[in-house]
């Protein structure tokens, strides 16, 4: 495998790092730790978001509360605060 892609010789079997700066809220980059996007209705449920790929289930899990709270009564309430905070992170 190596020789086709130089790549491989440094790969991380668990979908990502295990380093410190990649664990909890920092999966997959810093402020992305939640199921929410900065697009709305796109939802992080891959191994390498929150918690990781050790949590068999768990990012999907998330990215379907945070659907169906999008979705919810309160779905615009809820749009509009994780717009904001996507706003202020990503200025």
């Amino acid at each position: 495998m190596t020789e086709d892609s130089a790549d491989a010789v440094v790969v991380a079997i668990n979908a990502g790092s295990a380093a410190a700066h990649q664990q909890l809220i920092f999966r997959p980059v810093p402020s992305l730790g939640r199921a929410d996007t900065p697009v709305d209705r796109l939802y992080l449920a891959g191994a390498s978001a929150h918690p990781g790929d050790a949590v068999h289930g768990g990012p999907g899990a998330n990215a379907a509360r945070a659907a169906l709270a999008r979705n919810g009564v309160a779905g615009g309430l809820y749009r509009d605060v994780i717009a904001q905070a996507h706003r202020l992170l990503y200025r």
